[in-house]
């Protein structure tokens, strides 16, 4: 396959994940609920660029025997995976 196959490939990845949510805090007025989203979002993104480093460590001890185009198509699903984990933790947090 070639390079534009894995974009297309992450692209129809992407579109299956919808990101919006309606948060509710009984008693909570839209401030508190915005300052509460923005400190699970803080939160999420630190954990998310910490298994981002470490899953960029493993594939980099990979070695060079990866064709150059799986290389790409594995960054582009680690990319997915990543944004999917940060609305998972956003979720989970709120």
């Amino acid at each position: 396959m070639g390079r534009p196959v894995y974009i297309f490939l992450a692209g129809l990845l992407s579109a299956c994940v919808s990101t919006t949510v309606n948060y509710t805090r009984p008693g909570a007025d839209e401030e508190k609920v915005a300052a509460d989203r923005a400190a699970c979002q803080s939160e999420a993104r630190r954990l998310v660029a910490r298994d981002t480093q470490i899953t960029h460590g493993i594939d980099a001890g990979a070695g060079g025997n990866l064709k150059q185009g799986f290389n790409a198509f594995r960054t582009q699903a680690h990319d997915f995976d990543a944004a999917r984990r940060f609305d998972d933790l956003v979720n989970e947090c709120m």
